[in-house]
């Protein structure tokens, strides 16, 4: 009865060990399981910022497209609207030359302007088979140009001379002269065209 107290004291010593031992087991697991989580939790923290930063660029990349093709379309329309306008500016200025020039082929000083005509093609055009072109209405001119020319040629009509002046040509060596009012003002055109200050760069 006597060893009684003892034993109970190391029973209750033993059951007093094993329950702190599982305590600290289960405090170490814990300690684990919660190193454990914060790891997985970071871990997947970082692979869902990485997928939201890839998500994210995404979108600006194809935001950027969208922008840079509407930016693109925007270009070409204002590049198309300055073509026509500088092209209806450039008929506009065209045909009121023409019109003036027409004027000028129906006034006195036009006839003494084919016979300028006339001599500038002569000092070109040398064989003897020159062959000088005018528009219908300019045939009535035909000796007058046949005198100032100074030399052999014959005097022909030229539908396509709409406004005025002569176009020499040279059967013998195929050279042709022009001095109408109507390849002036295309020559006029062509320098406008280049020389225009409404140049299409819109960048």
């Amino acid at each position: 009865k006597g060893l009684m107290p003892d034993l109970d004291k190391k029973i209750n010593e033993l059951i007093a060990d094993i329950r702190n031992q599982s305590e600290n087991e289960n405090k170490n697991t814990e300690k684990e399981m919660a190193l454990y989580k914060a790891v997985s939790i970071k871990e997947a923290e970082s692979v869902y910022k990485a997928e939201a930063k890839k998500k994210v660029k995404r979108s600006v990349e194809a935001g950027s497209a969208a922008i840079s093709s509407e930016l693109a379309a925007k270009h070409m329309q204002a590049r198309e609207e300055l073509v026509r306008l500088r092209s209806k500016m450039t008929d506009e200025i065209i045909e009121c030359a023409a019109k003036k020039l027409s004027e000028f082929a129906k006034s006195e000083e036009y006839s003494a302007s084919l016979c300028k005509s006339a001599e500038k093609i002569a000092s070109v055009l040398h064989s003897n088979r020159i062959v000088l072109y005018v528009k219908p209405d300019d045939l009535v001119y035909a000796d007058m140009i046949k005198k100032a020319f100074g030399k052999y040629c014959t005097v022909e009509k030229d539908d396509s001379i709409v406004i005025g002046g002569i176009k020499g040509y040279d059967k013998i060596l195929f050279k042709l002269a022009d001095e109408t009012l109507d390849g002036k003002l295309a020559v006029q055109r062509e320098r406008f065209v280049h020389n225009s200050s409404l140049t299409i760069s819109i960048r």
